[in-house]
């Protein structure tokens, strides 16, 4: 944060300046810009950009004290943000919504979906950025859930209601817990499906799949089959993240734009992504289709608990299930919240069967059931049950090979 008369980093004054509205002068020299006021107004502030040149200095604190009478607070907070996205590398997600209700004012409903609409494309991309998938469910849970804990919300802007996320570029994150404590444990070693990736990855990944989309959007509308969207997956493409867009284009529209360069020193940089209400139609299409495509099934569980795991930093809980059909057993595993959890302790003390309800997926070389209900302790497993359990979780076998 910048002290009361520091003068910032001329890099965040630039920032601040668009930020806030500011328009560059295109005739404008290497050594300095010109900038014009919004709204029409004469003003303009005059920036010195060579550090290197004869009162560099002396000209930026005339420029920074200029554009605080001007703005008061709001170039404060401008260049307060302007600096902490420069000191940690920070790329930027903005989210530009048009109200009637002028700016920077949204219906509380309308406002809150953009919110959560945010939430969701940045967790997809999270996803994808491990594993593209037509649909991700509960699948890199972990991973997804580690990244939106490092990344950071800014204040909206001035203009329509806008919602702005920074996402440390350079961070690292691990697919599962356990690749993260070996990457600590044991530097250099990696286990088969371990996976690695950073913020600036899922950044890349979330602006090839805008683009890749708009573009699907666009031949859906001209009649191309919506099969095509198969293709778009490898880019990022997934049915949560198009249900996310969805949710905010219909209305008014949604603007998306996406600034990749770490410290946001370049404007340049910044790539816009539109989705008009008359996308809407297409956008609902193309994500049903994607759930349709590949969603998981329902299934219920019998068998033994022979793991149970408590993260004392985390709070996750997990246990693992055999079920068994007379034959053999598989192994899935399966996020508990506190009650369901004590259910499945009960039943590991009494040596009992668990049976439990939730969707089936494979991610890695393992079986997770996600969202589970219905956990109960069980006196024992019918063999015809059991046999039933078995053909729903071998169909699942199956479909998780194929859906890649």
């Amino acid at each position: 944060m910048m002290g009361g008369s520091e003068v910032p980093d001329v890099r965040a004054m630039l920032a601040a300046l668009a930020d806030l509205g500011w328009s560059k002068v295109e005739a404008s020299s290497d050594r300095y810009s010109l900038w014009d006021a919004p709204g029409g107004s004469w003003e303009r502030i005059l920036v010195p950009e060579d550090a290197n040149s004869m009162g560099f200095s002396a000209a930026l604190e005339r420029a920074t004290a200029q554009f605080m009478r001007l703005h008061g607070v709001a170039a404060r907070r401008a260049l307060d943000e302007a600096s902490l996205v420069l000191e940690a590398a920070l790329e930027l997600a903005r989210w530009r919504k048009e109200t009637p209700d002028g700016a920077g004012v949204i219906a509380w409903d309308d406002g809150q979906a953009l919110f959560e609409s945010a939430r969701a494309q940045l967790v997809a991309s999270a996803k994808s950025a491990v594993k593209p998938k037509r649909y991700h469910g509960g699948s890199s849970y972990y991973v997804a859930n580690e990244f939106m804990k490092r990344a950071l919300m800014g204040q909206t802007d001035v203009g329509s209601f806008i919602v702005n996320a920074h996402v440390p570029s350079h961070a690292q994150f691990f697919s599962s817990d356990k690749a993260a404590r070996l990457a600590v444990e044991k530097p250099g070693d990696m286990l088969p499906d371990m996976v690695q990736i950073s913020g600036s990855d899922v950044m890349a990944v979330f602006d090839r799949a805008l683009s890749t989309l708009s573009e699907s959007v666009e031949r859906m509308r001209a009649g191309a089959a919506i099969e095509e969207l198969l293709d778009a997956v490898d880019d990022g493409v997934s049915h949560e993240l198009v249900r996310a867009v969805t949710e905010v284009a219909a209305g008014s529209g949604v603007t998306i734009e996406i600034d990749r360069s770490p410290g946001r020193v370049s404007r340049a940089a910044t790539r816009t992504h539109e989705f008009d209400p008359a996308d809407a139609s297409e956008l609902s299409r193309a994500a049903t289709f994607l759930a349709s495509a590949a969603q998981p099934r329902e299934v219920t569980l019998i068998g033994p608990v022979t793991l149970l795991s408590r993260d004392p930093d985390t709070d996750e809980q997990v246990v693992r299930i055999h079920a068994v059909d007379g034959r053999e057993t598989r192994k899935a595993r399966v996020r508990l919240d506190d009650e369901q959890y004590e259910i499945a302790l009960d039943a590991h003390r009494a040596d009992k069967p668990l049976v439990v309800t939730g969707t089936l997926e494979k991610e890695g070389h393992s079986f997770w059931l996600y969202n589970p209900t219905s956990i109960a302790v069980v006196e024992a497993v019918r063999p015809s049950r059991a046999k039933q359990v078995q053909g729903e979780f071998d169909l699942n076998t199956e479909s998780s090979q194929t859906d890649g």
